[in-house]
């Protein structure tokens, strides 16, 4: 009996060897296929969430040497901001070399200077009025810096498109207005005429029609085609 005992035992113990064998061999068979796949999916070596959700951006942020045309927006929801990009695309197909800047990353002291240094440059402000009147809080900066500078801007061409709602009355495209406004008085030239988008009615039509006739202008001006 001992001895059927042992038999026994022995046998059980071969058999769970050799489940713990085809435990490690599945699991290395299960490393292999993971990196297989890795290799193939991710020739470059890089995981898919290491990847940045915008990799390529519209814009860099950065106001380059050869640039002549920069346009500064104040979005809050993020209409004006597309708006830009459109703009911009438009007249980088046109050869102008053109870049969009956010005015919350900039230094106004700085960035208009250099604007100024920009030979037959161009600057374009897409401004959303928010709320009762205010300026976006991306634009709120630029909006004092207009407001308090005594900065002479005589060099500096500029065209304003203002984004609002005639359900706000008086306070209608009241930022895009206060900019325009202000940059004539500092010095600056208005190379269009300012254009207004009412939410209230039809922004995208509005946009739509003053961008196609700002185009021509530019056509005419600069002496460049495309669309």
């Amino acid at each position: 009996m001992a001895d059927a005992n042992e038999t026994v035992a022995a046998v059980g113990d071969a058999l769970a060897d050799g489940l713990m064998r085809w435990d490690v061999l599945l699991m290395v068979a299960s490393t292999l296929v993971c990196f297989v796949v890795y290799c193939i999916f991710c020739p470059n070596g890089e995981d898919e969430d290491t990847q940045p959700d915008n990799p390529a951006t519209p814009y860099s942020g950065a106001l380059a040497q050869n640039c002549k045309v920069v346009i500064l927006y104040g979005s809050q929801t993020g209409t004006a901001e597309g708006f830009s990009t459109r703009l911009m695309k438009d007249l980088q197909s046109m050869r102008l070399p053109c870049t969009m800047l956010d005015p919350s990353d900039q230094n106004m002291d700085e960035l208009f200077p250099r604007l100024m240094e920009i030979e037959d440059s161009l600057v374009l402000f897409v401004m959303a009025t928010f709320g009762c009147g205010e300026p976006t809080d991306n634009a709120q900066s630029l909006f004092d810096w207009l407001k308090e500078t005594d900065t002479d801007l005589h060099g500096i061409r500029y065209a304003v498109f203002g984004l609002g709602s005639k359900i706000y009355d008086q306070n209608y495209n009241k930022v895009g207005r206060l900019v325009d406004e202000k940059l004539e008085q500092l010095g600056a030239e208005r190379f269009f005429r300012r254009g207004e988008g009412d939410d209230l009615v039809n922004m995208e039509g509005d946009f739509a029609k003053w961008e196609e006739e700002f185009l021509q202008h530019v056509r005419e001006r600069y002496g460049v085609t495309g669309q």
